[in-house]
């Protein structure tokens, strides 16, 4: 008898998991409230200069597992040629008004070597504090006063819109790495060798010439990333999955520790034998009827700014991060570097990314004018280059600000619903902030639900 999965999003982990129990022969059903898949992993169709343009929407990339048999049923099982990059992608940022060619994580040299100085001082000296209150507690445990002061308070501000005491320990995960370069190679070798502990601080200063075993970036050689999406539903609904658009859970029936049913907002009930959730865990709880101490998140918005210049741009970076404050870019996206065989007209092509507060005003044509002068004063375009064409799209609500009441209130959602034996939350969190650890815990989070549920059955 197969085995009934509903799965709650049909974003890059819902999708994942839905696909997954589909090929262990799960009858699949996943629910999606927006009227198609994907959210800002979907691309942006324009016609420019008469041809039609795919752009990606900000930094879009495939992360491989390193687990063979994941990657092929994930990436490789489509119909898809891709484009890989072993290794790490051409990741640079701009601190200090200075661009870093060669590491997405901060450099502090380029503040000077008084600071850098000051950074290896304290890096030495620091404790890490595992019950601090807030991010700004736990990073000054991590590395020191210097670096928070000069490189993640302002750039956390620019991105969370608050002051570092007003955030979880840990927010700073999902946008920036949890490492500061601070020396050359044979210095930062030295360093880590004599103080291990400090090998999840320090970053090698370049990630281009490390070989990690099992690192991987995957983007299609035509399209956007996009179309992984496309094709992941394709897939899914070829394996008998149904994806059902524009509708909401509205409760989830349970019996005992186990979920039932799910009951859609249209009357529509779905008897479910497991049940996989990539939405926020506080929805699951309310939808279950579990009472929980939650705090609701404020959001920030995001803006991309999608351009084609006049010329191609004057870097083979991948992408780059602005870590200064007064800028407004956050990322920027070259889809030359992960589409070789890419038009001439695609070839000068990139999508910038800005967050943005939720009252912020708009201005199309102004926010494209800062942002193109940022990235000519980082370099990264030529002086004589300029934007031939433009368009700006914006995403509410698309970054929670996490306070310490909100990873409180997570903490008791999720801690509520480890009692639910036959649910898993397969949503980006914590401890999976990155694609390549989602994909492993909705693979991990499949094989444990459908095998109890199996074993069930034959019983």
């Amino acid at each position: 008898m197969k085995q009934r999965a509903v799965v709650m999003g049909a974003g890059a982990s819902g999708l994942a998991a839905a696909r997954l129990a589909a090929r262990r022969g799960a009858e699949v059903t996943v629910i999606e409230p927006a009227p198609g898949p994907g959210g800002a992993w979907m691309p942006y169709e324009a016609v420019v200069d008469g041809r039609r343009v795919d752009f990606d929407r900000g930094i879009r990339m495939g992360m491989a597992t390193g687990d063979e048999r994941l990657d092929h049923a994930i990436y490789g099982c489509l119909d898809i040629e891709w484009n890989r990059i072993d290794g790490f992608p051409n990741e640079g940022h701009v601190l200090g008004g200075r661009l870093n060619r060669e590491n997405q994580c901060p450099d502090v040299r380029l503040l000077g070597d008084e600071v850098a100085d000051a950074v290896v001082r304290e890096l030495l000296a620091a404790e890490e504090e595992p019950a601090a209150d807030h991010v700004d507690a736990w990073l000054r445990g991590r590395f020191g006063a210097t670096v928070v002061e000069r490189v993640f308070e302002p750039f956390l501000r620019k991105v969370f819109g608050c002051s570092l005491d007003a955030l979880a320990p840990k927010a700073e995960r999902f946008f920036v790495p949890g490492r500061v370069i601070v020396a050359d190679e044979p210095t930062t070798r030295g360093l880590r060798d004599a103080h291990p502990e400090l090998r999840g601080r320090m970053a090698h200063p370049s990630s281009r010439s490390l070989d990690v075993p099992g690192r991987g970036f995957l983007h299609p050689a035509r399209g956007a990333m996009g179309r992984w999406i496309e094709e992941s539903c394709r897939d899914l609904e070829a394996s008998g999955g149904e994806i059902r658009f524009g509708a909401s859970v509205a409760s989830v029936e349970r019996h005992g520790d186990r979920v039932t049913a799910v009951e859609l907002d249209d009357g529509t009930a779905l008897p479910c034998d497991v049940l996989f959730w990539s939405r926020p865990p506080a929805l699951l709880c309310r939808a279950a009827g579990i009472s929980v101490p939650s705090a609701r998140p404020a959001f920030r918005d995001l803006a991309v700014v999608h351009l084609v210049a006049s010329e191609e741009p004057s870097t083979d970076l991948h992408y780059a991060t602005f870590y200064d404050p007064g800028d407004a870019i956050h990322r920027v996206f070259f889809t030359r570097q992960v589409r070789p065989d890419c038009a001439p007209l695609e070839r000068r092509a990139m999508s910038v990314e800005v967050v943005l507060g939720p009252d912020e005003a708009l201005d199309e044509a102004a926010i494209t004018e800062r942002v193109w002068g940022e990235l000519r004063s980082a370099g990264l375009v030529p002086e004589t280059a300029r934007p031939t064409w433009s368009h700006v799209e914006r995403f509410s609500r698309v970054f929670p600000i996490l306070t310490p009441e909100v990873a409180a209130g997570d903490r008791a959602c999720r801690a509520a619903l480890a009692g639910l034996t036959n649910a898993a939350l397969v949503g980006r969190s914590e401890d999976a902030a990155f694609l390549n650890m989602i994909l492993l815990a909705c693979d991990r989070a499949v094989n444990e639900l459908l095998e109890d549920a199996s074993a069930r059955t034959a019983a």
